[in-house]
């Protein structure tokens, strides 16, 4: 291909016949706009829904050096992989392969730093330099998912190289590790190379890497001389690192995305965050369709957004989409929404009580409210969920049929009462529940409710449509 294009960003991308993508289906990209997080693109979705596969599908625009082997083209589409891609200057681009043929129109190769989910380097290696272009280049062959990354020794040598590079590099180091360590290129002799890290007075060599400290200096390298309207694809960056480093790597992709595009895939919550998506950044999710067996993508919509802030905003109760309800955004599927808080101890205490082993996860700590479950439902259903269901006290009834019809796809399900726990009339209103205020379940109540938590189970099952 011709040499690289800078600063040419994605608008979007539409892939068909690659992996699981038998259909076509197409992702907008979040464009940088000087906000914090405003270029942010979050790619979630379970294990096999074709989170990787889209940042392989980016990858081809950027290096189409061979075909793509035949075990990774949908035999439903043919064999044949399509993906076209559209720039933020509405510039259009084509890349086809069927067989050993390939035909990518135009022919110009669209700059990207590629950053894979498996990676590693060679703990030996020679003292060749590479700039970020050419590091680019090679880095988007990620094809295979299982590279060994040669040119990303000679990055940690153009580091060296250079004391202002060194010095940028480790600043940024130094805000998501501390101590940071002491580290530089040693001579083994014979011509190789390798990297030497010290400790406080302990020394060991690249050999002795851990997989965190790995992970970190490639997001760190893809960071540190990046310029604006740079375009930057992460598989997994969460893999190996520790919760609180991943909320500061996090923080670094925030920031730096104000001026530059960065994409990735993860399963971690701690890489996704609504005051991001507020300022501009855009959250998927890519999952395989229980109907179809498929590949899609999905979005929330922007009417579910701004019906959402309100409880982005709620400084009551913060935790209704707090970490643990991020959390449900990574399951496969099967959520099960209820009120509060006591709902889901309550709930979770009933099922050990009647042995049920329920097959689905509640979402966090609830919705916060009834009120509030039309809000997480419609968030849930444009991310593609295809099995929910909901839990209502009696009191709330009538929203059953108004969830059903918006709903067709979701079932409710109302207990006898109108609070899962007794309440005593103390800090508010006295109610009954079907469970005492020690939340066990009252005898009077356990053919009923035993009978609701199955018919949840057979509602939850993967093979209900």
């Amino acid at each position: 291909m011709e040499s690289g294009s800078g600063g040419m960003m994605l608008k979007s991308l539409t892939v068909h016949g690659l992996r699981g993508f038998s259909k076509p289906e197409t992702i907008r990209f979040a464009l940088p706009n000087g906000s914090p997080g405003g270029g942010l693109t979050v790619i979630l979705g379970p294990n096999n829904g074709g989170k990787t596969t889209i940042i392989e599908a980016l990858s081809l625009f950027s290096d189409v050096g061979n075909p793509i082997p035949e075990a990774y083209r949908n035999s439903e589409a043919g064999f044949k992989v399509s993906t076209y891609l559209v720039t933020h200057d509405d510039k259009q681009y084509s890349f086809e392969t069927r067989g050993t043929s390939t035909t990518a129109t135009p022919s110009e190769r669209i700059k990207m730093t590629a950053i894979p989910a498996r990676r590693r380097f060679a703990p030996q290696f020679n003292n060749t330099t590479t700039d970020r272009e050419r590091y680019a280049s090679a880095s988007t062959r990620i094809i295979g998912r299982n590279p060994t990354i040669e040119h990303f020794s000679y990055r940690l040598n153009q580091i060296q190289e250079n004391i202002r590079n060194k010095r940028a590099f480790d600043s940024l180091l130094a805000r998501v590790i501390t101590p940071v360590p002491d580290w530089y290129i040693e001579h083994k002799g014979g011509g190789s190379y390798y990297m030497k890290l010290g400790f406080g007075n302990s020394y060991h060599d690249s050999e002795g890497l851990g997989e965190g400290l790995i992970s970190l200096l490639f997001l760190i390298d893809a960071l540190y001389d990046s310029e604006a309207k740079d375009v930057i694809l992460i598989d997994e960056p969460e893999l190996s690192l520790h919760p609180a480093l991943q909320g500061r790597v996090f923080g670094l992709f925030k920031e730096f995305s104000a001026q530059r595009q960065i994409i990735y895939a993860t399963h971690s919550p701690f890489f996704v965050d609504w005051d991001s998506i507020e300022y501009g950044g855009r959250l998927l999710r890519v999952y395989k369709d229980a109907v179809e067996s498929r590949s899609r993508i999905a979005e929330i919509k922007t009417e579910t957004w701004t019906r959402m802030q309100g409880l982005t905003k709620n400084i009551n109760n913060p935790h209704i989409l707090g970490l643990d309800a991020r959390n449900a955004l990574f399951l496969d599927d099967r959520v099960i929404l209820v009120e509060g808080q006591e709902d889901v101890v309550c709930y979770k205490r009933i099922c050990k009580t009647l042995n049920i082993k329920i097959q689905g996860d509640f979402f966090g700590w609830g919705v916060g409210g009834a009120d509030n479950v039309p809000i997480i439902a419609r968030m849930l259903t444009d991310l593609g969920y295809q099995h929910i269901a909901v839990i209502l006290d009696n009191n709330k009834a009538s929203l059953k049929e108004q969830l059903e019809q918006e709903f067709p796809r979701m079932k409710v399900y109302v207990i006898p009462t109108e609070n899962v726990r007794d309440r005593k009339e103390k800090t508010s209103k006295a109610a009954e529940g079907i469970t005492d205020e020690r939340g066990d379940l009252k005898g009077i109540h356990k053919e009923a409710v035993k009978s609701m938590l199955l018919a949840i189970n057979d509602k939850l099952n993967p093979k209900a449509v």
